[in-house]
């Protein structure tokens, strides 16, 4: 009963789980190492807060308007990847400077933050035109910048993710291309934007394995900030997603979204990328702790295009997260019933107990007639009595001590652990173990001389040469020993020893055929016996 009831509930969890991609260690580790850097995230958030007060005590010490430009620049790279609204503030004002000094670099310098975050909020028309009106008012000197190149680019890419009207989308796919080759072309190759781009326009062309390569020797550069590290990072794992080869691909954004998160940025893509990839794990927990993570940095940061990109992603997770919720619960309904059920286990083990005490009661009975005192029976059948009480008595506090295992990994929702413990044959091993030990050295306590008088209905060549060693005897003698105790049914006899019918029913023939007389008679003969005495161990 015990066997058919651990079945049952492996059965149930396994319904509870689809199968999943295998998460080797090195991805559990990485795992593990994130969610150590998130449980500090409030931590580099507070350094990053202190470093912009810093900055903004700057502003009154400014001697002149170039020096506050150059405030006002620091202050929107601070919040640039933080928050969308302050860093467009501290872009307008530079702006404002740009147009009092009257120098184009500045003046384009200040236009593309303010069109990075008109693109950041999803204002794709707006960004366009800021950057068509800066082109004329600046003689064209804005055309040759590279940084405009990756804006237009930047522009045409979300509007075809936006529209899906088939001329727009293939128009905008077009001036995409062209902007993001013009881009690669222009950009300086120490500019940690020129790999971005290059990433974006390799991966296109399908040279995905060459960029693997190109961005792992940039990561032996140690001049690289923690923000460049997550750049890359996350474009090798782009890289490796789009060669299908999901455990990389995994693995870099895992460390990409590690980096996003110490150098305190809000703006990301890559903590999306790995709740995505925790889901196809079925990682559920781990996936809706991520995404709703990300939802709520993006709603920070003003992040729209980021908000757009997690949406559906938030959905889905959030609706497996439902779904295991309710199984879960399932599962804890289920385990209740499983202890209800070890609880009647528990009953049935007092009631064979009973039931076996007064076989040894006939037992005594029978081999009284034949002892010298009886004072020695009636001791004997109280020690014996003790012991098997005793043996039940540890055996349902195993079951008490198994049940609030179970209890207790049912309460932590831990559906691994509770697999692993319910796959383990370790609690059922030890408790036949000691219940055979408490039966061998009752039964020889009772038939000290079972073994010589075993010999003697056998034929010399098939007799036993040693005694039992330290008490123990093996399943063919207990077999013989249980067929002694009156115990005639093979599948009796295969239930107690948790052996098959057949294995039983083999011992059983090899020592009939083993017999010295007749082998029709040699188990009658076998439980005639009575020239046996009792032996208190």
């Amino acid at each position: 009963m015990r066997h058919r009831l651990f079945v049952l509930c492996l059965m149930v969890l396994s319904a509870c789980s689809a199968a999943h991609p295998e998460l080797d260690a090195t991805l559990e580790e990485a795992l593990a190492a994130l969610d150590s850097v998130l449980d500090s995230a409030d931590i580099y958030a507070n350094e990053k807060e202190a470093h912009i007060d810093s900055l903004r005590q700057l502003i009154p010490f400014a001697r002149n308007d170039r020096q506050l430009y150059d405030i006002y620049d620091s202050l929107f790279d601070e919040y640039e990847m933080w928050d969308s609204d302050s860093a467009l503030f501290y872009a307008h004002r530079k702006e404002l400077l740009a147009e009092n000094l009257g120098t184009p670099l500045l003046i384009n310098d200040a236009t593309a933050d303010i069109a990075s975050r008109y693109i950041t909020s999803g204002m794709y028309l707006e960004a366009l035109e800021l950057i068509s009106n800066t082109d004329r008012r600046t003689s064209s000197f804005f055309l040759q910048d590279p940084s405009r190149y990756l804006l237009l680019y930047d522009i045409y890419h979300n509007l075809v993710i936006s529209f899906n009207d088939k001329y727009a989308h293939s128009k905008y796919r077009e001036l995409e291309r062209v902007y993001l080759e013009k881009g690669v072309q222009n950009l300086d190759k120490n500019d940690i934007n020129y790999f971005i781009y290059l990433s974006k326009s390799m991966i296109a062309d399908g040279s995905s394995g060459q960029l693997v390569i190109i961005l792992r020797n940039k990561l032996t550069d140690g001049r690289l900030t923690t923000h460049d590290k997550a750049i890359l990072h996350y474009w090798m794992g782009t890289a490796y997603e789009s060669m299908e080869d999901t455990p990389n691909a995994f693995l870099c954004y895992i460390i990409s979204a590690r980096e996003d998160i110490a150098c305190a940025n809000r703006e990301y893509g890559s903590l999306i990328h790995v709740a995505q990839l925790c889901h196809e794990y079925g990682l559920t927990e781990r996936s809706f702790r991520y995404i709703n993570r990300c939802h709520k940095d993006a709603l920070i940061a003003d992040a729209k295009r980021r908000l757009n990109q997690i949406g559906k992603s938030l959905f889905d997770i959030g609706l497996a997260y439902e779904q295991l919720s309710k199984k879960q619960k399932s599962v804890i309904v289920f385990l209740n019933f499983s202890l209800v059920l070890i609880a009647l286990m528990l009953v049935n083990a007092i009631v064979w107990l009973k039931v076996y005490n007064n076989k040894l009661t006939h037992a005594y009975n029978v081999i009284s007639d034949n002892m010298s005192a009886i004072d020695e029976a009636t001791r004997a059948n109280k020690v014996y009595l003790a012991r098997f009480f005793s043996m039940f008595s540890n055996h349902i506090d195993a079951l008490e001590r198994y049940r609030s295992r179970l209890r207790k990994l049912a309460k932590q929702m831990d559906m691994d652990a509770m697999q692993q413990e319910l796959r383990s044959d370790i609690f059922i091993d030890e408790e036949l173990s000691n219940m055979y030990d408490v039966f061998d050295k009752t039964f020889l306590g009772l038939f000290p001389t079972f073994i010589e008088e075993l010999n003697e209905l056998l034929r010399p060549e098939a007799r036993i040469q040693k005694n039992p060693q330290d008490g123990k005897l093996t399943n063919e003698i207990r077999v013989l020993a249980l067929i002694k105790l009156g115990m005639t049914e093979s599948r009796q006899i295969a239930n107690f020893l948790r052996l098959s019918t057949t294995t039983v029913f083999n011992y059983r023939v090899k020592y009939r055929n083993a017999a010295l007389h007749d082998r029709d008679t040699f188990e009658e003969s076998l439980r005639a016996n009575t020239r046996t005495r009792l032996s208190l161990r």
